[in-house]
């Protein structure tokens, strides 16, 4: 059994991602930008509302980010009840089908091999589990990147049929739509780039399946800003282009973030990739004359990351698309230069690797860190809970209203608790006397500046139950 499990063509890579992505997604608290889309899905289903999406952290009509990440939650949520593990549901399913397309696609242009060592590269940054993992747009949106980028292989390599091209790409446009349409700039640039390359650009304006496939996703999210109005639009907009740029930084700092991002959080497949990029664009020009045009999309696709991250170096996981590139040279380039290294021992590798992963989920051990203040709560008895007050971020009264928002979204989430929040210095009066406190270390530290007579009842990492006497 074990022999076929080795022989079959999908089984391994499809078995290895699955791993990666759904192991531990049941563990930990969500993080605070999750807390937000999850709270605005519940309130889809309080209120039946699938239009208008309310933001319960600003009171107020949310229109950031565009609706199908928020549908897709409210109907994980209908059916599984609230839990981290539905939270994270969606995304990971996105983050999943992106690992098999990047395999896939790998496959194609250069063997089982870089198909395998793509798949690998992908998963094991540090990037990988904090930007695509947890609930967010960005696992949607890198599957739509690599959408768009199979179907221009398919296209610059002559599969057919055709329609199969254009339904590849117009997936993959939707999908960017969807979650971060700046993404498509990204995402669409390297491929047209590409298409003027091979010289085949006049073919494919001919080609009506082309201009459904472009026009049906614009038509699709159209239709969504123009029914619910230009407010959505116009947030978007300054949501997505506008308030990166204003939170950007000098170009030095920029650019330490920039070498950050490189050689820390996206290691190793970034510093494989320019390597690699490097070795087998000189190669292939000094044999073949010139680069082909798939190398040459993926090359623009690289090089973008240039100027994305010196304009918004603080948004790093702009960088995912164009790291598409970077894992597609690293792929190639180490299947060609460990070649003694057989594909079966390739799948019996990434079978080990699921096998671990698989034991730490079987003994318990705790991979994603759960919400200090939740893992206090969950220590109460369900009873009890209600009763509770909280108490978050101590005498950092600019911080405050924020974080404790979120908190308190976060305790209604998990818990079903909806409780007023305090700070440290509101304490002080009578208002907290006999009340059973469940406190952050921040606030723990401002009744102790303030002098607030307190009983620690029971502490724990960054958190603590407090008794007010």
């Amino acid at each position: 059994m074990f022999r076929a499990a080795i022989q079959h063509r999908w089984l391994v890579p499809a078995l290895f991602a699955a791993v990666v992505c759904f192991s531990h997604i049941h563990q930990g608290s969500i993080a605070v930008d999750a807390i937000r889309y999850s709270a605005i899905a519940s309130n889809i289903l309080q209120t039946g509302d699938w239009i208008n999406l309310y933001d319960r952290f600003t009171d107020s009509l949310y229109a950031n980010k565009p609706p199908l990440l928020f549908w897709s939650l409210a109907g994980v949520f209908q059916t599984f009840g609230f839990s981290t593990f539905a939270a994270k549901f969606p995304a990971v399913l996105f983050t999943f089908i992106l690992l098999l397309l990047v395999w896939h696609t790998a496959r194609k242009l250069a063997g089982e091999a870089a198909g395998l060592w793509a798949l690998l590269l992908l998963s094991v940054n540090r990037s990988f589990f904090r930007d695509l993992v947890e609930l967010g747009f960005d696992g949607m949106a890198v599957c739509g990147a690599a959408f768009c980028l199979l179907a221009a292989v398919d296209f610059l390599e002559n599969k057919t049929p055709r329609q199969h091209v254009w339904l590849l790409f117009s997936a993959g446009f939707l999908l960017i739509l969807q979650s971060k349409p700046p993404y498509a700039a990204i995402a669409v640039f390297p491929v047209f780039v590409a298409v003027i390359y091979s010289g085949r650009l006049a073919e494919v304006l001919r080609d009506k399946g082309f201009w459904i496939a472009l026009l049906l996703p614009c038509v699709v999210s159209g239709a969504w800003f123009a029914a619910s109005g230009g407010q959505y639009l116009a947030a978007a907009v300054d949501n997505q282009l506008a308030e990166p740029l204003r939170q950007s930084q000098s170009f030095t700092e920029n650019m330490v973030r920039w070498l950050k991002g490189l050689v820390v959080d996206f290691a190793p497949v970034s510093l494989l990739g320019i390597y690699f990029a490097w070795t087998i664009l000189r190669r292939e020009r000094r044999q073949e004359g010139r680069v082909s045009a798939v190398n040459f999309m993926y090359l623009v696709l690289l090089l973008i990351a240039i100027p994305i991250i010196l304009l918004i170096a603080q948004r790093s996981r702009y960088l995912w698309v164009p790291m598409l590139a970077a894992v597609h040279f690293a792929a190639i380039g180490l299947s060609q230069r460990l070649r003694s290294v057989s594909v079966p021992a390739i799948k019996q590798m990434l079978l080990a690797l699921a096998f671990i992963v698989v034991l730490l989920v079987l003994f318990g051990v705790r991979v994603h860190r759960q919400n200090a203040l939740a893992e206090i709560v969950a220590d109460v008895p369900s009873a009890e809970r209600q009763d509770l007050c909280f108490c978050v971020d101590g005498n950092m009264a600019h911080r405050h209203k924020r974080m404790a928002k979120y908190s308190q979204l976060l305790l209604e989430l998990e818990f079903g608790i909806s409780a007023r929040v305090f700070n440290a210095s509101e304490l002080a009066g009578a208002e907290g006397q006999g009340c059973i406190f469940a406190v952050e270390s921040n606030c723990l530290r401002g009744l102790e500046q303030l002098n607030i007579p307190h009983k620690v009842v029971r502490q724990v990492r960054g958190a603590a139950l407090v008794e007010m006497p």
